[in-house]
């Protein structure tokens, strides 16, 4: 197997207060707001830490979130398609070209069909079950490691895409639920594969499923539908007895253009949309987060997981400006973080904060704060103001004649020459 040593780059290795955004509004602490990480495809909660692929102008990176002390590394520069933590806490990645990464201590083995017993070298998703099996559903079968042996399993179908593996989810008793050709639900049982479709479940829209997932009671939960068409979207249940399908039309479900969907520690579940948002149902009730009714930032959610404190983790974006807003964190009752987190927030709060770089060329960052929008006011030595305004991230000071100012932001008056 091919190993090497990470040539770890120490990109977002300082804190990552200082260098990412994490922005909190004190008017609503159960959002918080990570702008400066663009997710791609992937976020994953796994103990402390959230693992996340970002897209920097088309180069793929994977960096890792630790939540005890918001700090950030980089895992290396892959296009990943799934992240899984396995029984001793090592970390397994999927790819979409490179087979399987198992990460260890800064070392990455790659697993491959040329140098082990994976069926394909494109890997859609991975997943353990409660024995440390791995389970691989690759583009040519469905793999599966016991960390010694591997074994693959296929359908009987003959046609082109009819053993291509989106998706696996492990379910209670050890069987497996696939998305196979893109959309088509499949469940294996000891090597056995049923399709379900609308004739041995009712619902024509099963077999254009998007994501896959299973609560504690083993019932399973499926986005279905077509991107951008309403009318064949919704969330469907199975509880291993009998189907039913939640939509705008029969439920307070906000939307039928689902996205994604996680189910917390208390077996609610939570769906994003192209439009509408966040919503979750408790079995019960619907509730709908919206930039209208709660702190979300934008219309359009994916890329969704819940970490251990139940924080539901978000890639959202606006679909009103067509942009790209980033990572956000939300919790009823607020977001929990370990308590190191917390007093790096607090000393982070109290610290006075500097101007960098200084003296100044073009642009002036605040360090020292936790960043969100604030209001700025710059003043020359006479104390007229020659620059006022709203930043996020950095002051373009470039305007300004040479010379001594004073930067004015929140109750701090800071010092910085222009050159």
């Amino acid at each position: 197997m091919k190993k090497s040593i990470l040539n770890i780059c120490i990109i977002f290795m300082i804190s990552l207060l200082s260098v990412f955004t994490l922005k909190m509004k004190s008017e609503n602490p159960e959002w918080m707001y990570f702008h400066d990480i663009k997710p791609s495809w992937t976020i994953a909660a796994l103990g402390n830490s959230i693992y996340i692929q970002t897209n920097d102008e088309g180069t793929h990176w994977v960096i890792r979130l630790n939540l005890e002390d918001l700090s950030i590394d980089t895992i290396g520069r892959y296009s990943i398609s799934s992240i899984a933590m396995d029984a001793n806490g090592d970390i397994w990645m999927s790819t979409r070209g490179k087979g399987v990464m198992h990460y260890k201590d800064g070392i990455i083995t790659e697993y491959n069909p040329q140098n082990s017993g994976l069926s394909h070298h494109v890997v859609h998703d991975i997943a353990f079950d409660n024995k440390n099996n791995l389970w691989c559903a690759t583009k040519n079968g469905l793999s599966k490691f016991d960390g010694q042996d591997w074994e693959v399993l296929r359908t009987d179908g003959s046609g082109q895409f009819d053993n291509e593996f989106g998706e696996v989810v492990i379910d209670k008793d050890g069987s497996t639920w696939h998305l196979i050709n893109g959309s088509r639900v499949y469940h294996q049982t000891n090597g056995e594969f049923l399709l379900y479709n609308s004739e041995n479940t009712g619902f024509f829209n099963l077999h254009l499923t998007k994501k896959i997932g299973i609560d504690s009671k083993g019932n399973k939960w499926f986005v279905a539908g077509i991107d951008f068409i309403d009318t064949l979207g919704g969330l469907i249940k199975y509880d291993n007895a009998s189907w039913v399908e939640y939509n705008n039309k029969n439920s307070e479900l906000a939307s039928n253009q689902l996205t994604t969907l996680t189910i917390d520690s208390n077996d609610i579940v939570w769906v994003g949309s192209y439009y509408n948002g966040l919503s979750k149902f408790d079995g019960t009730t619907w509730s709908n987060f919206t930039p209208s009714n709660s702190g979300i930032s934008g219309e359009g959610v994916s890329n969704l997981c819940t970490d251990r404190f139940n924080n539901k983790w978000m890639y959202v974006y606006s679909v009103l400006t067509q942009e790209t807003i980033g990572l956000e964190v939300f919790r009823e009752g607020g977001v929990l973080l370990p308590t190191s987190a917390k007093e790096s927030i607090e000393r982070l709060k109290n610290k006075e904060p500097l101007v960098i770089p200084n003296p100044a060329v073009d642009m002036i960052r605040v360090t020292g704060i936790v960043m969100r929008e604030r209001k700025y006011k710059i003043t020359n030595i006479l104390g007229q103001i020659v620059l006022e305004g709203i930043f996020y991230h950095d002051i373009d000071v470039s305007a300004l004649s040479s010379g001594f100012y004073f930067l004015k932001v929140d109750d701090f008056y800071l010092k910085f020459i222009k050159k």
